[in-house]
């Protein structure tokens, strides 16, 4: 797996994205729920591109005129001719914030006039990861957006490849990182910092016997701690290639009195025995200290993991 960044002209580059994940039982034969073909053993990443897919983007947006901070999850088309994968950026068309963008080398101009930023960043055999982003200079006043974005474009494991072929097996593990970024706000909502880098582990854990997903995420050096949190999901079910899991607040509340924790990860298996796993993530965490005071991270990140065990 290759880690691709950019660094475009005064911001470092943040980011990834997602491919759809629908849970629809209408799966068309031959077809991924992304639209395009399943993966075969010819299949290439870099077949993608000049295909119209239907992607699940997660990002964090910071309106810079209220001070409202949140996390947005919509089903959009993308349409890459080239996907940045070489030496060439990123080019195609793109609905963001709500508009549909042009981008040519990596870059598009907002309705408002901010340049927004998209180009790979985790790249696997059969599905990548994206980053879109917008950023506004530090101490700007009035209009203007700060947003982060994810979302994966790759060729989905056909479901009768899993039953076929992996349910021999019964389980599979996949292991690797995620990568995004997010915001810090006060108890009260306010923004404290944006385009904080969020990374960590991420271990899935998958039964193609009960069809169920599982596993844990960490995250590096949260809430500046000097050291990995870690998070458990409960176990989802796995639908056709498809998973969603998450965190409740049951998990444990790793430094101060009280927490609130919402981290959901919604992917798919990729390539044709299921070689891969790719998907975003979205960050929404809470804590409470013995004076009261409080603290929320919000964010995006997303991920490749390839298969480490079946």
């Amino acid at each position: 797996m290759n880690s691709i960044i950019r660094m475009p002209a005064l911001f470092g580059l943040a980011a990834s994205l997602f491919a759809c994940t629908s849970t629809s039982s209408n799966v068309v034969v031959g077809q991924g729920l992304n639209g395009i073909d399943y993966a075969t053993a010819e299949t290439k990443l870099e077949d993608a591109a000049g295909q119209q897919v239907t992607v699940q983007l997660v990002r964090y947006v910071s309106d810079n005129e209220t001070g409202e901070t949140s996390l947005e999850r919509s089903e959009v088309t993308a349409f890459l001719s080239n996907l940045g994968i070489g030496e060439d950026g990123t080019s195609g068309t793109l609905t963001f914030n709500g508009e549909e963008l042009t981008f040519t080398n990596d870059m598009a101009v907002l309705g408002n006039g901010q340049t927004a930023y998209l180009s790979p960043s985790d790249v696997g055999k059969y599905v990548a990861s994206f980053s879109v982003h917008s950023l506004i200079l530090p101490d700007t006043l009035g209009p203007g957006i700060n947003t982060e974005g994810r979302f994966v474009i790759g060729f989905e494991t056909n479901p009768t490849a899993l039953t076929d072929t992996l349910h021999d097996s019964g389980s599979a593990e996949y292991v690797g990182r995620h990568f995004g970024y997010g915001a810090h706000l006060d108890g009260h909502g306010n923004l404290l910092y944006y385009d904080e880098v969020i990374e960590g582990s991420v271990t899935l854990n998958v039964s193609f016997v009960n069809n169920e997903v599982g596993g844990f995420i960490s995250i590096d050096d949260f809430f500046k701690t000097n050291g990995a949190t870690n998070f458990g999901f409960a176990e989802g079910d796995l639908v056709g290639n498809s998973f969603e899991v998450g965190t409740s607040d049951t998990t444990a509340c790793p430094n101060q009195s009280s927490c609130s924790t919402d981290i959901q990860l919604i992917g798919a298996l990729y390539g044709p025995k299921a070689e891969e796993a790719g998907g975003v993530i979205f960050i929404d965490y809470s804590e409470t200290d013995s004076t009261g005071e409080s603290l929320q991270v919000i964010g995006t990140t997303a991920f490749v993991l390839p298969l480490t065990e079946r």
